[in-house]
């Protein structure tokens, strides 16, 4: 960016007078027609960045938007539903997550087969498939896109260190 700077101001100096340098075939309207793309790559180029670092950011705080209000659905001893925070969760809960739910936390598939989006983690553009003894070590910002079958859920276990969890039913 520093190198397109100077260029403009060179090709900008040559505008004013085109024999600064030396004697020279180019003419003023030639220079500032340089001069002119120049400072029109540098002004996209700045632009450009901040729009990217605006994304970013407002992709972070969203992010972290999404570990303080996300919930869960608790599957009881008695099979009804408790929802509670994304933070509540502990080893061992059950949880159900449903179509287009985010899963509230890292855990292990114990029924059903779905796909996720892990886009937000991975980079990677397709859903992946989870079933029954698959891990999701990635935790917030994944979504449930679809769901194979009416039960998809696991269970906490430990992984590393942290504590991890498991979807009971996702639809």
């Amino acid at each position: 960016m520093f190198v397109v700077w100077l260029g403009a101001l060179v090709t900008a100096s040559l505008t004013v007078d085109p024999e600064l340098f030396g004697p020279s075939t180019a003419n003023s309207a030639y220079n500032g027609v340089v001069t002119l793309i120049l400072l029109l790559t540098v002004w996209f180029a700045n632009a450009a960045e901040a729009l990217a670092e605006g994304r970013g950011k407002a992709k972070a705080a969203a992010l972290r938007r999404t570990k303080t209000e996300l919930t869960a659905k608790r599957v009881q001893p008695t099979g009804e539903f408790e929802l509670v925070p994304a933070t509540a969760v502990r080893k061992g809960d059950l949880l159900q997550v449903e179509k287009t739910e985010l899963i509230p936390t890292d855990g292990e598939v114990i029924e059903g087969t779905a796909y996720v989006d892990e886009s937000a983690v991975t980079g990677e553009a397709a859903p992946v498939l989870k079933e029954p003894g698959c891990v999701e070590e990635a935790g917030r910002g994944l979504q449930m896109v679809d769901a194979l079958s009416d039960v998809w859920g696991w269970s906490p276990m430990t992984g590393r260190g942290k504590a991890v969890w498991a979807i009971l039913f996702c639809a």
